[in-house]
Parts: structure tokens; sequence; C-alpha cells
């Protein structure tokens, strides 16, 4: 029993944090100290990484859909200089943009990874990064006042590709990262925090294709299976929720709030590990 309330708790930990602006790297690494489940190995991550691209999937399948619709097109809309004057040419062009803010998360990936992970379970880094995020979501406020474009660009989808590549650090928030840089970029909110989910698309799925490789070197008990089918059911609803939630903040304009509670959890953790 004590083993499923943690897979629950592991898995709406992992679906809240993965879109809420917290980290959800770093809320992992917390929660996997605290009720010791840190030692799963790989299948864990597979199934709550599943959960979480399931809800983003859920949320945001009209927009797939019409994002599927233009891919036969992007060779002409490449040759017609990215035209952004239709809802389709939009669509057209975010697919390019999608796959160029790939590009540093996988060159990172590529060949970082191995490196990184030696700090993965750093609390110490998790509790300094959390800060970080913290101030990254303060300077929301400054992005306010700046002129919104009427859409994005070539080079913004780069720049916050960047951002998402610096969100491998645990604590870092992707979605808070991604988002604050490209309002700080003039993109408008609404905007902003649509791509921030669909750019997260290929690199959850990237992520999940990657783990099921070592996944098969693994040997799991059937037991095993059920917990992990739990922990990837709270991950997909909790996650669904937390989509819709923060859209609403964001429509609020109080996406900030949050740096509040990073710096919470990271000032309570740094006094109880000190």
């Amino acid at each position: 029993m004590n083993d499923i309330i943690s897979m629950i708790i592991i898995g709406v930990v992992q679906g809240l944090t993965e879109f809420l602006p917290v980290s959800s790297s770093g809320h992992l690494v917390i929660f996997g100290d605290i009720l010791n489940v840190g030692n799963d190995g790989i299948a864990l991550e597979v199934f709550v990484h599943f959960g979480t691209l399931v809800a983003v999937c859920t949320c945001f399948y009209k927009d797939i859909l019409k994002l599927i619709k233009q891919l036969p097109n992007i060779p002409r809309h490449i040759a017609n200089k990215l035209p952004k004057n239709t809802d389709e040419e939009q669509y057209c062009s975010l697919n390019i943009f999608i796959l160029i803010s790939m590009l540093p998360a996988m060159i990172i990936g590529l060949f970082f990874k191995d490196y990184l992970e030696q700090y993965y379970h750093n609390l110490y880094l998790v509790f300094t990064c959390l800060i970080l995020t913290g101030f990254i979501l303060l300077s929301l406020k400054w992005s306010k006042k700046r002129q919104k474009k009427e859409f994005m660009s070539t080079k913004d989808s780069f720049i916050i590709g960047l951002a998402q590549a610096f969100a491998i650090l645990p604590g870092i928030s992707r979605s808070g990262s991604t988002i604050a840089l490209a309002e700080a970029l003039g993109i408008k909110s609404e905007l902003a925090a649509k791509f921030s989910f669909l750019m997260s698309i290929p690199v959850i799925a990237g992520i999940t294709i990657l783990e099921v490789k070592d996944l098969l070197n693994e040997a799991i008990s059937r037991t095993e299976i059920v917990h992990y089918l739990i922990a990837m059911s709270s991950a997909a609803i909790s996650g669904f929720f937390a989509i819709k939630f923060l859209m609403a903040l964001i429509r609020k304009q109080r996406l900030e709030y949050f740096a509040y509670y990073c710096f919470a959890v990271a000032i309570i953790g740094l006094l109880l590990n000190l």
C-alpha cells in the first residue's frame, strides 16, 4: 500500500511540475529523496514521462492536428520565406520553429548528458537552481511592458530552444524559462505558453524513447509494472489539469507568483540540509 501511495505522489509531482514553472526534475529529486524511491531505475522515469506526454497531447490535440496537416507544405513554405499571414502559414512556421528549438537540447543531450547526470541528485544544486528559476519568473514583471509582436521568428525559436536546453539542470524550470524568455523577446503570453508546450512534445517523446532503450535491459516484475502504470496515470491526470491551470494564470498575467514558491522551497530545503 505504501508503494502505491508513493507512486501516486511521484506521478502527481511529475505531472504538476513538468508544466507548472517550478522544475519537474528538481521536485523529483526532492520527493525521490523523501520517499526513498530514487533507486527504482529508469523504469519509473519512462512511465511518468509518457504520462506527461499523454497530458500535453490531450490538451493541445487540435494544435497538433493542425501542425501535422501542414507538414507536407513545409518545403514550399520555406521557399516562400516563411509567410505568416494566415492560420495555415503560422502553423507551418510553428513546425519549423519547433524543429529549430530542439537543436540546443539535442546537442546538450547527446554530448553532455552523462556528465550532467552525475549532478542530478545533488540537492544543493537543485535548491540553488530553484532560486534562479524564481528570479527568471520575476523577470516576467518587466516583460509585460514590452511591445508584443504579431508572431514569432526563426531567431526567437532558437533562443527559446537555448532556454529549454538550459533547463536540463535540475531545479531550472523548462516551462518557466521558455515562457519567460519568449515574453522577454516580445512574444504574446498565450503564444509563448502554447509554443513552450508544443516544443516540449518532441523533447519529452525523445527522452522517453531513449529511456525505453535502457529499460529493455531491466527485469521488471508484474507488481512493479502495476505500480509504474499507477504513477503514469497520476502524471497524465495531474499534468492535464496543470496545463489548464497554467494557461488560465497566463491569461491573468499571474505566472510570476510561482517565483515565491520556488524561493520558499529552496530556502527551506537549504536550511533543512545544512
